[in-house]
Parts: C-alpha cells; structure tokens; sequence
C-alpha cells in the first residue's frame, strides 16, 4: 500500500488508487439506513475496482424507527484533485499513469453515482463546463464559485428532482482584506481561496410535520488554506464566511442563521486538525488569538535594515538585528536557501515582529503573522508609522535604557576604580555621571556638547516621538533624517562616536522637548474580521455552534497517529477530515455516514521472503 494512495478497504483493491483525493459523506434526517452501496466492479486486474461505500450508523439518532419520518438528505463532499494538482512529484508512490484525466474521470464518475447524494460539494474542481455536463447526465443542478487567478474552485450540485435553489453566492477571502493593510498582512492572509454558498428549499414533509420542520438548508462549500502554521489565515477565513451568510440573510429581510426554520452545514476541505484553534472555532463558536500586533515590544531587524533597529534602541524598545551568518544563509530572501529562513524560526521563538524592506522576504509562505515592512525610502516616517500600527508604548522613563550597539540594558556605572578604569579606555569624562551596557560593558555618558552624539541622538528622539504622535517633524531633523537612513549591510560595531574612541552619547530624558508618554493606539474593542486583521489575532466569534459528523471519532484522537482517521490519499494529510460541519438541528437528524477508518486500521502486514512481517 503507498503511503501517497488512498487506502482502500478491500483486499482486492490493495495498492490502489480512487480517482480523487478525499472524501466525507453523512445521510442526515431521519429513515432506516440502507447500508452499502455497491457499485458496477470492474476487473480488479485493470482497474480499481470500487466495492463498497458503506454507510454506518452515526448512533446519534434521537428517533425511533417506528417514529422516523419518509424524508432523508444525503450529503456529501468530496476534494477532487484538479489536474493541475494531481503531479508525480506531489504523489510520489502512486503510479504516474493513474494520475492522467483520462483515467480518473471514469472512476470520479463511478464514485458519483455510487454515492448517489443528494448534495455533493466538490473542491478543486477545473474545467467547471465538463463538470456541469456530467453532473447534468446524472440529474444534477450545479454552481461553481472559480478562484481569482486559478483554474479550479469549488463546485456545489443538487438533485434537480428533489430540490430547488433560492440563493446563491460567493465569498471571496481576499476581497475582505482592507487595501490599507499592511503588506505582510495582505501577503499571509490573502490566499486566492473561495466559498460557495447556496440556499435551497428541501423536499415537502408530511402534513402532520410541516410546521415543525425547517424548509430551507443554507449550504457552504470552501476549500481553505493549508499549512498548520497558517491555524490564524484559517479561522479567519471561517470568520469571513459566516459574516458574509449572516450579512445575506439580514439584507434579504430572511430569518438568521441557525433560526429553526434553517439548517446550515458548512462542507469541504477545511484542512482542520482535531483539537485546533479553527476546529474549536466551530464547534464553540469562538476562538482567540494573540494579538500579534498590538502593543508590540520585541522586534526582529532584518540586517539589511540595521541602522533602523537604532532609533527603537533609543526609545528603550528590545530591538534585536539579524546575526550576519544567518542573513548570507537565506541568499537573496527569494527561496533560494532550504526550508524556513532562520530570522523567521528565531523571531517565532524569541515571540519577534520581523522588521525588513524586502517584500519578497515577507510574501513567503513562513513568514511570520505581524511581520512588518519599512519603507526604507522614507525609514523615519516607516519607523513611525509602524509604532502607531503595532500600538507601541513610547514612555519617557524608557529612553536610552538600551544600548545602540547589542541592544544590551543599559545601568548606572559604579564610582569603584575598576570601573573608572574601564571607562577611561573609552575616553569617557570622570567628573560626569556614567553608564554602561550590561552586555557589551559600552560606556555611556551625557554631553552638554551641542555638536556631540548626545544632540544627535536627541535630535534622533525628538524627530521620531513627533513622528509617533502625528506631528510634523522638527525644522533641524534633517540631520536626525539622514542618520535613520538605510545603508546596507553596516556592522554593529559602527556606533556614532564622539571623538574617535567614545560610543554614542545618551542624551537625558530632560533634555528631550516636553512630549507626554505617547501609547500608539490602544487595543480596540471591535471584534469580528476586520479587528483580526489589524490587531494581527484577537477573539474571533462565529455567533454559532455547529457540529461535526465525525464528532466522536475526533475525540478518540490521542496523539497516537495510528488513531488518525484517513480521509485523504495525500501522503502526510492524515488526521485530516474533510469535514461536515452541522447545525444542531441538522445533527440531530444525522443517522448514518460513510466509514472513515483510522491508520491502524488500515495498516496491513505484508511477509516479504526471509525478513520476516514488515509493516506497509
């Protein structure tokens, strides 16, 4: 069995491969369950046969059989595989042949009609007229949402016999990215994903039950984005979809979301593990996160940028640059070194916003949530613009508590002999106060010297707190603005001195022009979307509660991957469930579902000649 093939649970069909990627069925209301359903078997020698889809009991029924009445819906959502997707190198232990269109469409089609739902929704689906023509053949209506700049989106058919579509549309995640959004937060969250939302009356009921039963079925269909270091661009994207139903349902004058006379389910490739933040944010309805750009303290500088870290330093803020091996191990910051860059695994350990000019940097896939880009064109206006944006907390205690030079803290210096000893290696005055870095020992000292470090660094902070506050720089900030300039790859060591052998000068804080502690904006009470993405994280409230159809088997999950259910032929997607997510209501009437089965169960021995059983 490869370890990239769907798993089959036919020993005929051991080795094998179905047509798509993933699967997930339930039959929800009420009725006795039929149990398999047995399609057309082809020659186990030349094709993949498909023997069973067998359907089990949920054991969640609230009825009796005696009591059930004659109406069943039967869902179902399948992830598809475009052909765009279906490449050699992603499927590397199936057989290149079963991955052309031509042999899989055949087999698509038989797991269709073996499936006989009443609802399917289809993810990466490509080629939309081809998919409408055969769904047509097989009695189906159908709606496809494409996703901006790809071939394939999401598909979502019906049973022209049995049911009628009221509503439709499309919820398009990039489009609720506000465009005055920073570009590291455009770049993470705006993913080219979709939804598709249909609304669609159900079959008539018996009289006796007309008028307590909901006529109408709300059903979405997305395929989010992947990557467990993407859980928040996730439950982002879930937050925006049901503000958008919610929003639809109240501009039409319709009753909301989760009202009894609707059902929702919301079904797809969700890409959720069991026990995740998105998980949970479906089924409790809320979920939060930390913010990651609000009241930002550490930051992470790109080297390239270093002289920006600098006036942070200053402020008292911990700055941190970009050790000079790391910066030549990611190359050109365009992928050209393996795996993750290491400013993005540091930044993420040492709880960092990464600060850098390159948009290329920041637009790939492990960038950190929050990072931040700094126009080095205008890097004191950038550098200002970033405090107001993360809510930094610019306080007059603070300033020039760090050292320029490590970002050490910076300490009185004792008046023993020893450490005016030191301090005279520096050039430092001995009839002035003294400071020094508890890390790199650099002394510091204040200068009355209008052409000194001390002036310049003043003028460094009085430019950039008026920056912070909203207001026009200084007329003598030219100097300041020339020193906040980018100059490329300097070294740490060279420090504004005065003289030639002293550090820069630390200017005090009553020198500094009277500026009231400045708190860059404070954390907003806003919630929802929008708030999410300004504040990099936050609480997240769905205003609902929904259930999963495979409920139960999530709760087995122990951390033992052997326990992991399989709904996925892609080879490291195990534990994955291609959910369907119900309302209550709907969940009350859930009565039997497709088996998904767990690697253990899955998992076979094979005896090879002289070495014994050997676990495939």
């Amino acid at each position: 069995i490869g370890s990239s093939a769907f798993l089959l649970r036919h020993p005929a069909d051991r080795g094998r491969s179905l047509g798509g990627r993933a699967q997930a069925h339930a039959e929800v209301d009420l009725g006795d369950c039929t149990g398999g359903l047995d399609a057309s078997p082809s020659s186990p020698s030349s094709t993949p046969s498909l023997r069973r889809l067998d359907f089990e009991h949920a054991g969640v029924g609230r009825h009796s059989a005696a009591s059930r009445p004659k109406l069943r819906l039967r869902l179902a959502s399948w992830n598809v595989l475009a052909p765009n997707y279906a490449m050699a190198k992603s499927f590397p232990d199936v057989d290149p042949a079963w991955l052309s269109s031509k042999t899989r469409k055949p087999r698509l089609r038989q797991v269709l009609e073996a499936l006989a739902a009443d609802v399917v929704c289809l993810q990466e689906v490509q080629h939309p007229d081809e998919w409408q023509a055969l769904l047509g053949e097989m009695g189906y209506e159908f709606a496809f949402a494409a996703r901006p700049s790809r071939q394939d989106g999401c598909a979502i058919a019906w049973r022209r016999d049995r049911l009628r579509i009221v509503d439709q549309f499309v919820v398009d995640f990039d489009g609720a990215i506000p465009a005055s959004s920073q570009h590291t937060v455009q770049s993470r969250f705006a993913r080219r994903n979709v939804a598709l939302v249909v609304e669609l009356v159900l079959p008539s009921l018996p009289a006796d039950l007309e008028s307590s039963k909901p006529s109408r079925l709300v059903l979405a269909t997305t395929h989010l984005y992947w990557g467990k270091e993407h859980e928040d661009v996730r439950a982002w994207q879930l937050q925006v979809l049901t503000d958008a139903m919610r929003s639809r349902m109240e501009n039409n004058g319709l009753a909301p979301l989760g009202s009894s006379s609707r059902l929702l389910a919301i079904c797809g490739d969700l890409n959720l593990l069991p026990g995740s933040a998105s998980h949970g944010l479906l089924s409790s309805g809320r979920a939060d996160f930390p913010r990651g750009l609000r009241k930002v303290e550490k930051f992470l500088f790109d080297r390239d940028v270093s002289k920006a870290a600098r006036p942070l330093r200053l402020l008292g803020l911990d700055a941190t640059i970009e050790p000079e091996d790391e910066r030549r191990q990611r190359g050109d910051g365009r992928g050209t070194c393996e795996g993750s860059p290491a400013i993005f695994v540091r930044a993420l350990a040492e709880g960092r916003v990464v600060v850098s000019a390159s948009r290329a940097l920041l637009s790939r896939r492990e960038c950190p949530p929050g990072s931040y880009f700094l126009d080095a064109r205008r890097c004191e206006e950038s550098l200002a613009e970033m405090c107001r944006a993360l809510s930094v907390e610019v306080s007059l205690d603070r300033l020039f508590t760090r050292c320029v030079k490590c970002n050490g803290s910076v300490s009185k210096l004792e008046r023993s002999a020893e450490a005016l000893d030191r301090a005279k290696t520096f050039g430092a005055p001995q009839d002035l106060p003294l400071y020094e870095c508890v890390e790199c020992s650099q002394v510091y000292w204040f200068s009355e010297n209008l052409g000194s470090a001390s002036n310049r660094a003043q003028q460094q902070v009085h430019s950039l707190l008026r920056r912070i506050a909203g207001e026009p720089p200084p007329p003598s900030a030219d100097a300041a603005a020339v020193e906040l300039g980018v100059a490329g790859n300097d070294d740490d060591d060279d420090v504004d001195a005065e003289g030639s052998s002293t550090a820069m000068a630390l200017a005090a804080a009553a020198a500094v022009v009277a500026i009231s502690d400045i708190s860059a904006g404070d954390v907003g009470s806003a919630e929802g979307a929008a708030a999410f993405l300004r504040d990099g994280g936050g609480p997240l409230d769905l205003g609902l509660e929904l259930r999963s159809a495979y409920e139960d088997i999530e709760s087995c999950h122990s951390g033992d991957s052997s326990c992991d259910c399989v709904t996925n032929s892609k080879f490291g997607f195990h534990g994955l469930i291609d959910y369907l997510w119900l309302s209550p209501a709907l969940h009350d009437g859930l009565v039997a579902r497709l088996q998904v089965p767990t690697v253990a169960e899955l998992r076979c021995e094979a005896a090879e000649p002289g070495s014994g059983d050997t676990p495939l």
